[in-house]
């Protein structure tokens, strides 16, 4: 008896391998996001302790026109990284939409691999019935003609 084969077999392994590099994808966007992450809180906890910095003794003009020219800066600074962490989030969201695409097509062609695998299971319960059934008849017919 012939075992079953799936057709599509190269389709599946191909959707097989997409789903993965959409995991790899979504992992490395995730990686990216918490890197940029790490470095807005970086940027956060710099504005916060030159903020609560201790103040010299005898501080003069420049030394606050200098405070307050670096926290600018580094308020610039946390503006712009967090409008690169919101672009790493828009990528990951966009690598898990994929994922989700890739997934459902592995779904589908996994679901056609088990109906046609029902359906060679079911042709091939029928083929062997069908001899079963002759091999009775025939050998029904060789009894009766000894009889």
């Amino acid at each position: 008896m012939k075992k079953f084969s799936f057709s599509m077999v190269s389709i599946l392994n191909a959707r097989v391998a997409q789903k993965e590099a959409r995991e790899h994808e979504l992992v490395a966007a995730q990686r990216n996001l918490r890197e940029e992450e790490e470095r807005l809180n970086g940027i956060v906890a710099k504005i916060n302790s030159a903020l609560y910095a201790e103040v010299p003794s005898n501080p003069d003009g420049r030394y606050f026109v200098q405070k307050q020219k670096y926290v600018s800066m580094l308020k610039r600074l946390r503006r712009q990284q967090q409008t690169v962490v919101n672009k790493a989030m828009v990528a990951v969201q966009l690598c898990l939409n994929k994922l989700r695409e890739a997934d459902i097509e592995l779904k589908k062609m996994e679901k056609l691999q088990e109906r046609e695998s029902a359906s060679w299971t079911l042709a091939t319960q029928r083929e062997d019935q069908k001899q079963s059934d002759e091999i009775g008849t025939t050998l029904a017919f060789f009894n009766k003609m000894k009889i």
